[in-house]
């Protein structure tokens, strides 16, 4: 993986930035084969920041929107990106959802960005739904709900529902019952014009 990695990155540093860059991280990463079996679907924390192969890619994005520097943010980014799709992990997609977001609020607007976030949420939530991650599918609600995007959202609610019966574990079930129970909150206000979202 990390011979596939540096390849990645040297192409896509001699390609054009943009969508067809994007696209080629598409291609690539439909060819990785990573055994699903092997991987941790409870490795990440709750809603805190995880580490995985992503993790240093965000830490440069970051960097370099602190010194305003978008062209090295972009890189950075896509690498990240790549990282999250190979690692097969729900918890990086969100991480690298949130940060093409703050990219977004800096370089083109945070409406430009959210459809290619809102793209890589509803990745995160079939990950976490395949992995049977009760956390994946609450973190990933609640950044559908941050999205405005409350008919997503109340799907991750119920998603989380459907796992945390699988588990037999009450808190499970509260937790996710009490997520579903916000969330048709938020839509109602929402659907009658009122509330930040």
């Amino acid at each position: 993986l990390g011979v596939l990695g540096g390849l990645m990155v040297t192409q896509l540093r001699v390609d054009q930035q943009g969508p067809a860059s994007l696209n080629f991280y598409d291609t690539i990463v439909e060819q990785v084969s990573v055994d699903p079996l092997a991987l941790d679907p409870n490795a990440a924390g709750e809603h805190q920041a995880s580490v995985g192969p992503w993790t240093a890619h965000l830490r440069r994005v970051d960097d370099a929107l602190g010194q305003r520097n978008l062209s090295a943010a972009d890189l950075a980014w896509r690498d990240a990106y790549v990282a999250a799709l190979v690692s097969r992990r729900w918890d990086g997609l969100v991480e690298v959802g949130d940060a093409y977001l703050r990219i977004g609020e800096v370089a083109r607007g945070r409406k430009t960005a959210e459809a290619k976030a809102r793209s890589i949420y509803l990745d995160a939530l079939f990950r976490a739904r395949q992995q049977g991650s009760l956390d994946g599918a609450l973190r990933v609600a609640e950044a559908f709900t941050v999205l405005g995007d409350h008919e997503v959202a109340l799907q991750g609610a119920r998603i989380a529902e459907g796992l945390a019966a699988k588990a037999r574990d009450p808190q499970a079930r509260d937790r996710a019952r009490a997520a579903r129970e916000r969330m048709v909150t938020l839509r109602a206000v929402k659907s009658q014009g009122g509330g930040p979202f």
